[in-house]
């Protein structure tokens, strides 16, 4: 009885870690297929622990989600100036070409 109860606890220390770590193979089918046929085993599937990680898990990909937004934002922020500092610079560049054509032409008839 107290193995399987260290095994129980030591399972489930396990899942909470993974959960904790975004280690929670879910990508992988064979071990989604083993948990599962290991809580088959067990009647005592402890369920507020599963919960509890895949809020976590939301939490988490909420949070990341709020990052990504908020570097779009910085990113688009930096793109819209640099364009602007672009703008400024080609309309400075264009006034001095423009007034060194004017210069040649009077330059001409001198």
């Amino acid at each position: 009885m107290p193995c399987t109860f260290l095994l129980q606890a030591e399972k489930a220390k396990q899942l909470l870690y993974q959960a904790k770590y975004g280690r929670f193979g879910l990508g992988d089918p064979f071990s989604a297929l083993q948990r599962d046929s290991d809580n088959l085993k067990d009647n005592t599937f402890d369920e507020s622990a599963i919960k509890s990680m895949y809020d976590n898990q939301l939490a988490q990909l909420e949070n990341l989600i709020a990052t990504q937004r908020k570097a779009q934002l910085k990113m688009r922020e930096q793109l819209s100036a640099a364009e602007k500092r672009y703008h400024k610079v080609l309309n400075a560049h264009s006034c001095k070409c423009s007034n060194l054509k004017k210069l040649q032409f009077y330059i001409k008839f001198i």
